[in-house]
């Protein structure tokens, strides 16, 4: 199996999504961007990138929302995908 593969498999199990609410108002104030929207991105082609940080496997997740470039970190535990850091946009 490549990491592609993997990487595809890992995402593919994430059947649920959390964060912390206070995390997700200011990105959605600040940039638009609702990390509920998340589920919309993954299910579409993504570029993985690892991006270890504090001892704590993260992912960057590049991706597109409508016609939106996005980009999220998240970690992944179990089927949850856990987003840490808010998402942001490279165009708008």
């Amino acid at each position: 199996m490549s990491d592609g593969e993997s990487l595809e498999r890992l995402f593919a199990g994430a059947r649920r999504f959390n964060w912390d609410p206070r995390k997700r108002d200011v990105t959605l104030r600040d940039r638009g961007i609702g990390f509920e929207d998340v589920k919309f991105v993954v299910d579409a082609p993504v570029i993985v990138r690892r991006s270890d940080r504090h001892g704590e496997t993260r992912y960057m997740v590049f991706g597109f929302l409508e016609d939106v470039e996005v980009v999220f970190i998240c970690t992944i535990r179990g089927d949850v995908l856990l987003d840490h850091v808010g998402a942001t946009s490279k165009a708008r």
